[in-house]
């Protein structure tokens, strides 16, 4: 897992640019986890104004690497808050790996609620880590959540981030806890190298009926959380609570990990130009939908929007385009190819149902 603070920033960076944001009010507070460990967080807040929609990061890279996301956030009206995930940077505690980032994302959740300057509508956003804290948060979320954006993430960390086919991901896992500083965590996660209820914290995507959040799911073709990402949209699409199922979207483009806009390029292949999505625009309508309640054409939008990958470097090749589908798995018809007697294949089913090779 690598840090993605560059996705969260790049979110905003245009409008914060355009804007020239000196700063925000802001003020830096704990809020307690449900077993009391203090929970690092700074708020910011428009200068206008006493109650806004909020914006919510959480992540254990750092919340000072959100600040120009939040401030971006503040230009647009929105109060943004972003906090230090257990045991990372200035909040207490031990960091156990996403483990309790599911009931610190709820009382957070719940905690904003309860300020004066949350006008009750919550949104949460961010990539890779900061992804995953939001899918460990979605089941069971206070009523404030309104509307998530995970980009490049999983809801299920056993079969996706660590044990793939049931083989630990050595590179990556140790790799990411290693440069955490979390590397003591390894030996209790291969004392647990076949799935079992130990792994429940961390696998959201066994509990879809409880989670009633409208969801915008950004995965990458190449990432290495692709399956997370297309199994939570089709979890929560098909068998999510009241406000969840019938209203995610899903949107595939051609990206390895930590996509870069106006990238693309993906390892040694180059996509045409109209592979680029600019996410910037797909985010600000979305929570402007969610949280301020503008018809701007979210409620619209196909279930899913992916990019249908062609051969790159041949004019005219079929593919590399982008498509739009109602559902994940594409519900599309089954076509049988029939053998031929010189080792080949056609659509025709052969006379007499048999062919001799």
């Amino acid at each position: 897992m690598v840090t993605s603070r560059r996705i969260l920033a790049a979110v905003f960076a245009a409008v914060l640019l355009l804007a020239g944001v000196a700063g925000a009010q802001s003020f830096t507070t704990t809020v307690p986890a449900p077993d009391g460990t203090p929970l690092a967080t700074d708020v910011y807040l428009p200068f206008l104004g006493s109650s806004w929609p909020v914006v919510l990061v959480r992540t254990p890279y750092g919340k000072d690497g959100v600040r120009e996301t939040c401030l971006a956030a503040v230009v647009l009206g929105y109060a943004c808050v972003a906090q230090d995930t257990r045991g990372r940077f200035d909040s207490g505690g031990t960091d156990t790996v996403f483990r309790d980032d599911g009931p610190d994302g709820r009382a957070t959740l719940q905690w904003l609620a309860d300020q004066g300057f949350c006008n009750g509508k919550v949104g949460m956003l961010g990539g890779s880590a900061l992804g995953i804290t939001q899918y460990m948060a979605a089941p069971g979320a206070p009523d404030v959540l309104r509307c998530q954006i995970p980009v490049f993430a999983t809801a299920d960390l056993y079969h996706v981030a660590m044990f793939q086919g049931g083989a630990l991901r050595e590179s990556l896992v140790t790799n990411w806890l290693d440069g955490q500083g979390s590397l003591d965590q390894l030996p209790e996660i291969l004392d647990h190298r076949l799935w079992d209820p130990w792994w429940a914290k961390t696998t959201p995507l066994l509990h879809p009926e409880e989670v009633h959040v409208p969801t915008l799911h950004v995965a990458g073709w190449y990432d290495i959380f692709l399956r997370g990402n297309l199994d939570a949209f089709t979890a929560w699409q098909e068998r999510g609570g009241d406000g969840a199922a019938g209203r995610q979207n899903l949107v595939i483009g051609p990206w390895t990990h930590g996509y870069d806009p106006g990238n693309t390029t993906a390892g040694q292949l180059t996509y045409p130009s109209n592979s680029a999505l600019n996410p910037i625009s797909l985010t600000l309508d979305y929570l402007e939908h969610w949280l301020k309640g503008k018809s701007n054409g979210v409620g619209s939008w196909p279930a899913v929007h992916l990019y249908l990958m062609g051969a790159v470097g041949e004019p005219g090749a079929p593919g590399n385009l982008w498509i739009d589908l109602d559902r994940w798995p594409p519900g599309l018809p089954r076509h049988d190819l029939y053998l031929t007697a010189s080792g080949g294949l056609e659509w025709r089913k052969p006379a007499g149902g048999r062919v001799e090779l």
